[in-house]
């Protein structure tokens, strides 16, 4: 998602007021510095915290692979540009006409908001921060709000898909043949 971030802001600076635009810039970078600097910080503090030190070694395991690294880091890049792409179809279905960036860069917002915990599941709170970053681009408070119910619609009947497909074993099945 901050690859996604930075593509949208660097291709539209102006989708979004100068402070949320600056903030999500600078988070980005952040978070894309912590994770190219995560092998050298777990070194640094394995005497240091070493409970903490053996939790990143797991996560360090992908740096030991650099084609599977690359590999896990398109895929969640192609997952995550398809599910902001859904949304932004979901806009056009209702007649939300904005740029694909604005919902690259919006997108993450909202979910970030959503991440409080005042509500269940972040009900309210995610449809809030909808008709609050759409309403800056001029979109009116029904067509965002209907937005945001679309986005959590589709993201239920995706979740009891997966619920079913667990239940019914289908993650304990492998998806090579093991011969």
């Amino acid at each position: 998602m901050p690859l996604l971030l930075l593509w949208g802001i660097v291709s539209s600076p102006d989708l979004l007021p100068q402070p949320f635009a600056d903030f999500l810039y600078i988070s980005a970078l952040i978070i894309l510095a912590a994770l190219l600097g995560l092998p050298f910080f777990q070194r640094r503090i394995k005497g240091i915290l070493p409970g903490v030190s053996r939790h990143l070694a797991g996560l360090l395991i992908l740096w030991q692979r650099p084609q599977r690294l690359l590999s896990v880091i398109g895929l969640s890049f192609c997952l995550q540009a398809l599910g902001m792409g859904s949304v932004a179809l979901l806009g056009a279905g209702i007649g939300i006409k904005l740029p694909l960036p604005f919902y690259f860069v919006s997108l993450p917002l909202v979910l970030l908001v959503t991440l409080i915990p005042i509500s269940f599941n972040g009900i309210g709170v995610r449809e809030g921060a909808f008709i609050y970053f759409f309403g800056l681009k001029g979109i009116g408070a029904e067509p965002a709000l209907g937005l945001g119910l679309l986005f959590f619609s589709v993201q239920v009947a995706l979740s009891i898909l997966g619920g079913v497909a667990y239940a019914a074993g289908l993650h304990r099945r492998s998806i090579v043949d093991k011969r």
